[in-house]
């Protein structure tokens, strides 16, 4: 599915031919600190590049922002009502899109086998 991103403020929007990949994760240091961000990282399984310390928040970088196409990125909340973590999404390179899915791939087919050894 093709996600829609906004190019800049009044600019029609412009469509990412691929799926779009989280590029950051945004964690408010009014309900984090820096122990409970890695703690909810290591729960969901995700390895950031590196962790950032901004302003008002946490960032926990997936990607580097030069692996995804410019000014096709958007901040969406994850989790119902006001939420303390948001995701930065964005169009990914061709490039990047490859080695993800090749990713998950390897992944699926890890856990396929994990699934046939806990059986027997």
């Amino acid at each position: 599915m093709a996600a829609r991103a906004t190019v800049s403020a009044g600019m029609a929007y412009q469509k990412c031919p691929r799926p779009t990949l989280v590029q950051t994760l945004i964690f408010k240091k009014s309900w984090f600190d820096p122990i409970e961000v890695v703690e909810w990282l290591d729960k969901y399984d995700i390895d950031p590049i590196e962790i950032l310390e901004t302003g008002p928040s946490y960032r926990a970088r997936l990607h580097s922002p030069r692996a995804f196409e410019k000014n096709l990125f958007r901040t969406i909340r994850l989790g119902r009502g006001t939420s303390n973590v948001s995701a930065v999404v964005g169009c990914p390179k061709p490039a990047l899109y490859a080695r993800e899915k090749a990713r998950r791939e390897r992944l699926k087919k890890a856990r396929a086998k994990a699934r046939k050894v806990a059986k027997r």
